[in-house]
């Protein structure tokens, strides 16, 4: 689990490139999203945990090394769902480290259940790299309303950060669609437009908008082919406070 984890969360380091594969790979090895009811009250953690979970959140905000973060996101995915209402706090936080933290566990724990409470509770981030952590941690919950950030990331300054993007879609929706991050604008533009207009053909449609909240998604049209039909993002054009 370290080694997969170690390539996939690290908001500040040169892991962008291999960060949204391994969210899939691990987020499966986590099982079948446990049952219970839908954005509502989540198993309690005992005494002696709620106080590792206490000390485990002021962590979160000062972390410093790359092994730091590893190992809180770690944590939280070993503790599960009795972290989950620290973990939402710590996204609705002000605390760019402990939202870091706490959306890549999220990302990683793929809970459906989620889904509603962390739409009301946690604030959309302003800053960009955050700001795509959080739309990872939604489709990897079965929420792929914010594919747009992650379209748009796709020119975002950072090449770990559009590769990030770009492998987040991806494995969220179980397709291959060709990108350098490294290319051009113009390259990376062909790409966009692809998502673009299968982001546009599902949202046009009842029946397909439906279908982008179930994360049941198919295969965007690649370009040429006679049809129409995203670890983590590097903050070096941002702050981590």
């Amino acid at each position: 689990m370290q080694r997969l984890l170690a390539s996939l969360l690290r908001p500040s380091f040169a892991a962008g490139l291999a960060g949204a594969a391994l969210t899939a790979a691990c987020a499966s090895t986590h099982g079948s999203a446990p049952t219970g009811p839908v954005g509502g009250v989540f198993v309690e953690p005992s005494e002696q945990l709620a106080r590792q979970i206490e000390l485990k959140a002021v962590e979160c905000e000062f972390w410093s090394t790359e092994e730091d973060f590893v190992g809180l996101c770690d944590w939280f995915y070993e503790v599960g769902e009795p972290g989950y209402e620290s973990l939402l706090d710590m996204a609705a936080g002000t605390s760019t480290r402990a939202r870091f933290v706490a959306m890549s566990a999220f990302a990683i724990i793929g809970d459906r259940r989620l889904v509603q409470r962390f739409r009301e509770e946690v604030p959309v981030p302003d800053e960009p790299s955050l700001h795509m952590s959080y739309a990872r941690a939604l489709m990897q919950m079965g929420d792929f309303s914010e594919v747009p950030v992650l379209i748009a990331g796709l020119h975002d300054p950072n090449p770990r950060n559009r590769a990030m993007a770009h492998q987040s879609l991806e494995r969220a929706t179980n397709n291959d669609v060709p990108f350098d991050p490294t290319g051009s604008r113009e390259e990376r533009e062909t790409t966009a437009s692809i998502w673009r207009r299968w982001f546009a053909a599902r949202t046009d449609d009842p029946l397909l908008r439906a279908e982008l909240r179930s994360g049941e998604t198919s295969a965007p049209t690649r370009v040429g082919d006679g049809s129409d039909g995203d670890v983590a993002p590097s903050t070096e054009n941002g702050s981590t406070n």
